[in-house]
Formats: structure tokens, C-alpha cells, sequence
């Protein structure tokens, strides 16, 4: 998989940021977003972390539509819904013996900071299932949105790191 996004990198449709303790975050680029370029890859490049071995780290949320937008529709069968939260997205997972926190673009930012202090209390639980990505909405004071929310940390969803499956399994 790091090949298609390296793919997508060299043809300038993603963005590529490696941070010094070897992750490497592929975000698509604005283009894909405003000319709606999308692929199967590129929907998967919301934020993919990789470490230096090339294996996914990290595996937030693929892109995903609004109801009608590139004819997305309500999914048949069974699904997970939640409530949207008004914050910014941040994944964690425990990989290589540590807490990885990230946004959609980056693992070092201010912002990736600001998840890791919500996050970080959890890190026990994470650390007890390594192969799941934690996805969240993280709602602080420092960063204000037009719809107001309680501060805190919003658990979204969990998605396996090699398969993508999301999994409510662990949630419950």
C-alpha cells in the first residue's frame, strides 16, 4: 500500500510528511478535494501513517461523503452512526511500544500535541489492542468552532490497521 501513496505523492495528488521518529503521514492534496479526483486510494490517504518498515502504524477513517455527494446513499444493512462532533479528528494507536497520536496530516503538530494531552489517559486501553487505530474528535477550549461543544475526547469509531474493517466490537 505505501507504493500507491508514494504513487500518489509523485503525481501531486498527496502530500507526504515524515516526522524524526521515522512515521510517514500521506494526506491528498487540496486539489483532490476541490476537482473530486477521488480513488480508492486516495480516499484511504486521510491521514495513513506508516512507519519506517513500511507497515501501516496508523489507519483513521477513510474519506467518506456527505448523504448524495458522488452519489454516496444510507448503506444497506447493519452500520455504526455517531453523533458529529464540532473539534478536529486526531487517531491514536499503540505501535512499537509506544502511543502514537496523529491528525490527518501530521504526527508532530501543534494540534497532533493537543490530542496526545486528551488522549494520553487512555493510552492503558489502547495499549490492550495494538492492531486497532482509535479514532476521535477531540473538542478543546484553544480551538474554537462555531458550534459549541463540552471539551473533551469523543471516541468516533476503531478500524483495523491492516484490514480498514471498522469494528464496534470493542466499543461495546
Amino acid at each position: 500500500m505505501i507504493e500507491e501513496m508514494e504513487d500518489l505523492v509523485s503525481r501531486k495528488l498527496a502530500i507526504k510528511k515524515t516526522d524524526g521518529n521515522g512515521y510517514t503521514t500521506y494526506k491528498y492534496h487540496n486539489k483532490v478535494f476541490y476537482n473530486n479526483l477521488w480513488n480508492p486510494a486516495l480516499m484511504e490517504c486521510r491521514g495513513i501513517v506508516f512507519d519506517s518498515n513500511g507497515e501501516i502504524a496508523q489507519r483513521p477513517f477513510k474519506k467518506i461523503f456527505n448523504l448524495r455527494e458522488n452519489g454516496a446513499d444510507v448503506p444497506e444493512g447493519e452500520f455504526i452512526a455517531v453523533r458529529k462532533v464540532n473539534g478536529f479528528m486526531a487517531a491514536a494507536t499503540w505501535h512499537s511500544g509506544s502511543l502514537l497520536v496523529s491528525t490527518t496530516g501530521t504526527t508532530t503538530s501543534d494540534y497532533a500535541e493537543l490530542a496526545r494531552s486528551w488522549i494520553e489517559p487512555y493510552s492503558d486501553y489502547i495499549k490492550c489492542f495494538p492492531v486497532y487505530t482509535f479514532i476521535f474528535e477531540i473538542v478543546d477550549p484553544s480551538d474554537p468552532h462555531i458550534v459549541e461543544e463540552t471539551p473533551g475526547v469523543y471516541l468516533l469509531g476503531v478500524r483495523h490497521k491492516q484490514t480498514g474493517v471498522l469494528n464496534d466490537v470493542i466499543l461495546t
